[in-house]
Parts: structure tokens; C-alpha cells; sequence
């Protein structure tokens, strides 16, 4: 009888000792659940904090890409461009060649003022910077055939500008780009003829590229994986301008017939269309659209024209 009292005994003592010790960890589960509750909603809190502010500035920046960008003032393009007769004309035909080369001369000096080479410790003045470039980007040019035939030439294409140029002229050329953003279509517009309609016969000692390895590039931004993940870290406009006249290079190896990486333009002047049509924060929108119109029409006629034979 005394034995079954104590195990009566002992069984009410662990009954109550695990009762006791359950309502403890219970009480300490409630209070670490309310903890972390407390925390997750601290982090919910922040990231929500950080979501509206990244929200806030891809509306700003949206709101600002979508406004149409003012015409540049009569002194802002004497400023930059010597003057602005036949300023808006640069990139059609027929382009006058020595008033392109005026307006080059005049942007390079106008750059030079602005001093971007020396605050980054680069030697020379803007012609000579743009001229030792040139040479540079021609004595070495990118992979557009095969890039991803090995992790190496992949490489190659990524770090393409960074083994050519350097750090510090590339860190001078995108100060020259940020910070100049209201001329960089009349600027592009004016150096695209510069370098394409206006370099024959051309003895300035510049040594402009020939228009193959210009094409070389074009299929490099347009084509490969080394030349678009470079153009994503680049501003939307100046995106748009690369790949806009990429196109027009393209098409001119084409009409020569001298695409010798068998590049289809098609697909890139519908995507680039389109793109266009979304940003509004642009001076010569409608011209680019109306080039880009006409090239679909003539592909879309040499296709059905091919479809018939």
C-alpha cells in the first residue's frame, strides 16, 4: 500500500513538474513569437519603405523620359555646334561635309573647355582623344561571330571597351555623355555623317574606320551578348541612339551587299520601332520613326518579292 501511495505521489510531482515546465515554454514560445512577429513586420516595414522609394524614382524617371525635350536654344547651339544651320539635317542626305566638319571642330572645342580629360589625368585635348580611340577601337575589334563558342571570347566581348580604351578614358567618355545629355542626338547626329557620308577623301589625320569595321561594331551592339549587356548599363537614350544607328550601318552593308555575318536587320527595326514609339523624351522622334517606317517597308517588299519567286 505505502509503494502504490508513492508512486501515486511521485506520478502527481512529474504531472505538475511537466505541467509546470509545458506552461513555461509555452509562455517562452508566446513571447520568442511575438519577437520575431515583431521583427518580420520591422523588415516588412523597410522593404516596403525601400519598394516606394525605388517606385518613386522609376515614376520621376518616367515622368521625365516620357516629356518631350525642348529644342536647344540658338546660344546653347552656337555654344556647342558653331551654328545651327543645317544642325537638324546632319543625319539625312544630302549632308553638306564641310559644314559637318565645322560643326565636329566646334564640339571638340567646346568639350575641351569643359575640361572632362583632365579630371581624368587623360593627356591631349578632345580631337586627340577621339582620334588615339579610333585607332585603338579599330586595331582591336570585338567578337560578333561565335561569341559564345567559349567562355573566354564571351569575356573578351564583356570587357571589350574596359581592354581597349582603359578605365580612365571610358570614365572620361561617359563623364562627356552624362553630363552633356541635351546634345547627345544633334552630337551623334552630327558625328554619325562624320564618320560615315563625310570621311572619303577625308585627310585630317584622324583615320577614320572604314565603314567595315564600323559594321563590325554595329553587329557587336546589335548582335552579341558583350555589346547589348554593355548598352543596358548606358542610359535609355543613349541606347537608343547606338542601336539606331547600328540599324543604319546594318542596312548600308546590306544595300552593298557586304554583311558578312548574315545579321537579320528585321527583327531589330520592329523591336526599335517600338521602342521608340514609348520614349517621348526625345528631339527627333518622328524622323527616327519615319526611317525606321521606310525600312520596313522596303524589307517587308524584298521578302514578299522573294516569297513570289
Amino acid at each position: 500500500m505505502d509503494k502504490t501511495v508513492k508512486v501515486v505521489v511521485a506520478l502527481v510531482v512529474l504531472f505538475a513538474v511537466g505541467f509546470l515546465a509545458y506552461s513555461q515554454l509555452n509562455k517562452w514560445h508566446r513571447k520568442q513569437m511575438a519577437i520575431q512577429k515583431a521583427e518580420q513586420e520591422a523588415r516588412c516595414a523597410e522593404e516596403v519603405a525601400v519598394l516606394q522609394a525605388a517606385l518613386a524614382d522609376c515614376e520621376a524617371a518616367l515622368e521625365a523620359q516620357i516629356q518631350p525635350q525642348a529644342a536647344l536654344t540658338e546660344g546653347r547651339m552656337e555654344e556647342v555646334f558653331g551654328n545651327g544651320e543645317g544642325l537638324f539635317k546632319s543625319a539625312e542626305v544630302p549632308v553638306d561635309c564641310r559644314q559637318i566638319e565645322q560643326q565636329v571642330t566646334a564640339i571638340f572645342a567646346y568639350l575641351d573647355k569643359k575640361g572632362y580629360l583632365a579630371a581624368r589625368a587623360v593627356k591631349g585635348n578632345t580631337a586627340s582623344f577621339v582620334k588615339e580611340n579610333l585607332e585603338r577601337l579599330a586595331g582591336t575589334q570585338p567578337i560578333v561571330i561565335d561569341e559564345m563558342g567559349t567562355i573566354f571570347r564571351l569575356l573578351q566581348n564583356v570587357t571589350h571597351f574596359y581592354r581597349v580604351l582603359g578605365k580612365e578614358r571610358i570614365g572620361a567618355a561617359l563623364d562627356m555623355i552624362s553630363n552633356e545629355n541635351e546634345i547627345v542626338e544633334p552630337a551623334m547626329a552630327v558625328l554619325y555623317a562624320w564618320l560615315t557620308t563625310c570621311r572619303k577623301g577625308a585627310d585630317d589625320g584622324y583615320h577614320r574606320p572604314e565603314i567595315e569595321i564600323l559594321y563590325t561594331y554595329a553587329g557587336f551592339f546589335l548582335d552579341t551578348l558583350g555589346g547589348r549587356s554593355y548598352l543596358m548599363r548606358r542610359d535609355s537614350k543613349v541606347r537608343m541612339l547606338v542601336n539606331y544607328y547600328s540599324l543604319l550601318l546594318l542596312d548600308q552593308a546590306n544595300r552593298q551587299e557586304q554583311n558578312r555575318f548574315g545579321i537579320d536587320i528585321r527583327p531589330y527595326i520592329d523591336f526599335l520601332f517600338y521602342d521608340i514609339t514609348n520614349q517621348k523624351g526625345i528631339m527627333y522622334r518622328e524622323r527616327y520613326l519615319s526611317v525606321l517606317a521606310e525600312l520596313q517597308n522596303r524589307y517587308q517588299q524584298s521578302e514578299d518579292t522573294a516569297a513570289k519567286q
